[in-house]
């Protein structure tokens, strides 16, 4: 998991399951993070890092290694 910009695939299901990308990085979320915030950084939008690194909740914490 990472951080990055990134799409989904289609399972054989016909539904979309988040896949990260191969240009992705390891990131350490910093005190005044937010998911807002890193995606402006990363140019990707909060919900594709939610998907991308699997996050249960919105919330990230300090020292959190995604």
């Amino acid at each position: 998991p990472g951080l990055g910009g990134g799409g989904g695939s289609s399972g054989s299901s016909g539904r979309l399951t988040a896949v990260a990308p191969e240009d992705t990085l390891a990131y350490t979320v910093q005190n005044s993070d937010t998911l807002t915030s890193l995606a402006a950084r990363f140019d990707t939008t909060p919900s594709e890092l939610v998907a991308i690194n699997k996050l249960h909740s919105r919330l990230i914490f300090p020292g959190q290694v995604n």
